[in-house]
């Protein structure tokens, strides 16, 4: 099982450094090693066995806050659903 695992978090890391698995790549690639290893094995735990699905979230990219558009008519909406639910509580007491 061991070894296993180990194989695992050695396919993800390979996939990962794009083949360059030496010791440079790693360390300017440290931050998706420790993730990889974190998403292999937690608390002494193997989660995961698969390197490419290890490698997959590790490379996930995060979400775009860009794509959220915050303008005035979502404000007011956001203001006029806090003003409605501050009336009902008001009015439960």
């Amino acid at each position: 099982m061991l070894s296993l695992a180990l194989t695992a978090f050695h396919d993800a890391v390979s996939l990962l450094l794009r083949g360059q698995v030496e010791k440079r790549a790693v360390l300017e690639g440290l931050d998706m090693v420790l993730l990889a290893a974190d998403e292999c094995i937690d608390d002494g735990i193997i989660l995961e066995t698969d390197g490419t699905a290890i490698a997959s979230r590790v490379s996930r990219p995060k979400a775009d806050a860009s794509d959220i558009v915050i303008n005035e008519q979502t404000i007011m909406n956001a203001y006029s659903s806090l003003k409605e639910q501050m009336v009902r509580r008001i009015g439960q007491l």
